[in-house]
C-alpha cells in the first residue's frame, strides 16, 4: 500500500458530507458469478413500505420507530431523483436540516436517514414525503447487533479462499465485535469489470465517479443477499490510486440495484499477501470506516479542521492540520484519514446507537 494512500474517502470530491449519498449510472454487460453465505440468513422483521403514487405522499410510521429511511431512484443517467419535502407529524421540515439538506440535490438516486446522532426524535405518525413514483419509505422498530455483509471482487487476482484476504475479513470482523456488534455472515461473490480500476471520469457532472456508480447499480445481481450490505473490492480508486475507499451514502440507501448501494474499497492491486501487517489493519478499518458511512455515520472531524459530525459524545479536533496523532479522534473509526500506525477502530456509545438503529443492523 503506498505510503501516501491516507484518504479513507472522497476528499477530492466536492461537498463530501452531503452528496456521497447522491449517485448516478447504470451498468450493463457484467458478468458475475455468486458464492453461498457461510451461515444461514434470518427474514428481515421490518420490510420497506412503497408509494404508488407519483410525486410520494403520506406515509403512517409507527410510533415505536427508531429509524426512518427515504430512497428515490430515477433513471440511468438522470437527474430526476428529488425528493421535495419530507416533514413531520410536528410539522418540521427536515429538508432544512443541515445533515438532510442535500435530499433535494437533483441525481440518479438520493437517500437520507433519521436520526444521524443520539437524540430520538418521535417518529411516529404522518409524515408528508413528496418526490416521484419511485420514492420508498423505510423504518425498523429495534435496535439490531447483527449485521451481514456481501464482498464482491471485482477482476482481482486471487480468489475469495486468499488466506490473507481472509484474513483481513477477519480484522474487519474483529472492529464490529470490539464495539458490541457482530458481522453474523460473510458471503463472497466475483465480477469481471474494467471499474476494477476506477478513475475520477464523471461524464453526467453529478460528482461521484462513474465505475464506483456503475458497480453498485448492479449490488442485488449476486444471489438471495437483500440483506446483505455490499462491499466491492476494486484494484484501485482515483488519480493514482491513492483514495482507500469510497461509500455509497451517509447513510446509504436501504436497498440493492441503485447507483448508491455499496462500499468500495481499493485493494491496491489485489496482492493481499503483500502487504504489511500494519496495511492488512488500515484496509480492515477502512472497510469498516467506510461501512461506517453507509450505516450513518460522518467524519467526527474533517479534513479543514472545523467541520464535525452532529453526535455529542465524540471528540471534535480543532486544528488547521489534523492528523490521527495531534487529534483527540485519531483513534476514532470515523476519522477523516486513516491513521498510519495509530490503530483506528473505536466507535463511541452514541457512535453505536446510530449504527444499532441503522437500516442494515438486525436483532
Amino acid at each position: 500500500m503506498p505510503g501516501h494512500a491516507t484518504l479513507r474517502a472522497t476528499e477530492y470530491l466536492a461537498r463530501f458530507l452531503f452528496l456521497l449519498a447522491v449517485v448516478t449510472i447504470v451498468a450493463c454487460g457484467e458478468k458475475a458469478t455468486e458464492s453461498t453465505p457461510t451461515d444461514g440468513g434470518t427474514t428481515p422483521e421490518t420490510l420497506p413500505v412503497t408509494f404508488s403514487q407519483t410525486g410520494g405522499g403520506a406515509v403512517t410510521i409507527p410510533s415505536n420507530a427508531l429509524f426512518l429511511g427515504v430512497v428515490d431512484a430515477g433513471g440511468i443517467n438522470s437527474n430526476d431523483a428529488l425528493i421535495t419535502r419530507l416533514t413531520s407529524p410536528t410539522g418540521q421540515n427536515w429538508l432544512d436540516d443541515d445533515y438532510l439538506s442535500w435530499v433535494t440535490y437533483r441525481s440518479a438516486t438520493v437517500s437520507g436517514g433519521i436520526p444521524y446522532n443520539e437524540n430520538l426524535q418521535n417518529l411516529g405518525g404522518v409524515w408528508q414525503i413528496d418526490g416521484s413514483a419511485a420514492t420508498e419509505v423505510f423504518w425498523k422498530t429495534a435496535e439490531g447487533a447483527r449485521l451481514k455483509v456481501l464482498f464482491v471482487l471485482v477482476s482481482l487476482p486471487v480468489g475469495n479462499d486468499d488466506p490473507a484476504l481472509r484474513d483481513i475479513v477477519e480484522r474487519f470482523k474483529g472492529i464490529f465485535t470490539r464495539n458490541g456488534m457482530t458481522v453474523a455472515d460473510v458471503a463472497y461473490a466475483s465480477m469481471q469489470s474494467d471499474d476494477t480500476y476506477m478513475d475520477e471520469t464523471d461524464s453526467n457532472g453529478d460528482e461521484n465517479l462513474d465505475g464506483m456508480e456503475r458497480l453498485f447499480s448492479v449490488s442485488g445481481n449476486f444471489g438471495p443477499y437483500g440483506e446483505y450490505t455490499p462491499i466491492f473490492l476494486v484494484q484501485s480508486i482515483g488519480r493514482g490510486g491513492d483514495t482507500l475507499g469510497i461509500a455509497g451514502g451517509i447513510p446509504g440507501p436501504m436497498k440493492q440495484n441503485t447507483t448508491g448501494s455499496g462500499v468500495v474499497i481499493s485493494t491496491f492491486g489485489g496482492d493481499f499477501e503483500g502487504l504489511s501487517d500494519e496495511d492488512r489493519r488500515i484496509m480492515a478499518e477502512t472497510m469498516a470506516h467506510e461501512l461506517g458511512h453507509y450505516l450513518g455515520l460522518y467524519h467526527t472531524t474533517e479534513s479543514d479542521g472545523g467541520t464535525f459530525d452532529p453526535i455529542g459524545d465524540t471528540p471534535e479536533c480543532r486544528s488547521g492540520n489534523p492528523t490521527a496523532g495531534r487529534c483527540p479522534d485519531g483513534g476514532n473509526l470515523m476519522f477523516w484519514a486513516a491513521g498510519g500506525s495509530i490503530e483506528q477502530a473505536t466507535l463511541t456509545d452514541n457512535q453505536r446507537t446510530v449504527v444499532r438503529r441503522s437500516w442494515y443492523l438486525r436483532p
